[in-house]
């Protein structure tokens, strides 16, 4: 525990000296990627996943957002504890930027508790931002003397984001949740066209879900898995909210959302459903804003792939005995 105390007063450290910038990154965030939302989730009950999905969000005509991801994490012996390595490839359409991220997560010093264990999680991202490369192009064979080139600016490379991320996760039978807490700090290579407020630029997010294990014939057993979730999520001045209604079968996916976007106004009601085959599982989710409660119609979709490595346990002394 004083570990994670030393590490979250030396962010709040660095973010006290450093420039601080508000940011105008894209607020999309992956409610399928449980690593992505909280760090904390990497190499948990010891499993391998890799996830690649494609989330898109339409607000009104003057904005839209897209957003690919791909994570793989994993449990490290070694480490004692989970691993993970992110890339999000994002745009930004009102501004003609394009975002591209990497990093790295450690999830683990592990205590147990009555009823189950707490585990922590440590991130940071970088994040290049830059003109988007069809705008740019264009405008290198297009603009002269006369014409201006299109927003951002005549520069390619825009500027680069730090982002350190402390968490922590409760994960008992029962009930499962964790909150993270993070910062921007970023450094304009480019000069920024519009001016930005020097504040702290704060990023958190909440995580809860019921666990509910399928009966079968009055029997413990898991023909389905029904775990419906609440997620909260916070940056630079956006917030959403998402209720996930989510069961997972055997073969296919099913349930339904409703989705907050508290700063644009926009109130979303939506369905998933999807299909798995041996370790792979894929899921789809769609929906719209609900006509008469928010500011405008909007649209959200989310495309995600989840594959689960199985574990490999070998001996060299024994290669074909069972663990």
């Amino acid at each position: 525990m004083r570990l994670i105390l030393k590490i979250s007063w030396a962010f709040l450290l660095i973010a006290l000296f450093s420039d601080l910038k508000a940011q105008n990154e894209s607020p999309l965030q992956s409610f399928f990627n449980h690593v992505m939302f909280n760090p904390a989730f990497a190499g948990l009950d010891h499993e391998s996943n890799f996830r690649i999905g494609d989330q898109f969000s339409r607000v009104d005509s003057a904005k839209a957002y897209n957003l690919f991801y791909a994570t793989y994490d994993s449990y490290s012996d070694k480490l004692k504890g989970g691993i993970a390595i992110c890339f999000q490839q994002g745009l930004i359409g009102s501004k003609n930027i394009g975002t591209t991220e990497l990093g790295f997560t450690y999830a683990g010093i592990p205590r147990k508790t009555a009823n189950g264990t707490i585990r922590f999680g440590f991130n940071t991202n970088i994040l290049l931002a830059t003109k988007q490369w069809a705008i740019y192009t264009l405008d290198r064979i297009m603009v002269n003397e006369l014409n201006e080139p299109n927003l951002p600016g005549e520069e390619l490379i825009r500027y680069f984001v730090l982002k350190p991320r402390v968490s922590f996760l409760w994960d008992m039978p029962a009930l499962t949740w964790g909150i993270s807490i993070g910062s921007s700090l970023k450094t304009d290579i480019a000069v920024p066209t519009v001016e930005t407020k020097n504040h702290f630029p704060f990023n958190g997010s909440f995580y809860l879900s019921k666990n509910h294990e399928g009966y079968h014939n009055g029997l413990h057993s898991r023909p389905f898995v029904f775990n419906p979730e609440l997620m909260l999520f916070y940056q630079d001045e956006y917030a959403m909210g998402r209720l996930n209604l989510y069961t997972e079968f055997t073969r296919r996916s099913l349930g339904v959302f409703i989705q907050s976007n508290f700063t644009d106004q926009v109130y979303s009601f939506g369905g998933i459903a999807g299909f798995a085959f041996n370790n792979l599982r894929i899921n789809l989710s769609a929906g719209a804003g609900i006509p008469g409660l928010s500011g405008g119609f909007g649209f959200t979709g989310e495309l995600s792939l989840i594959l689960k490595i199985p574990q490999f346990d070998y001996s060299k002394i024994n290669p074909w005995q069972p663990r």
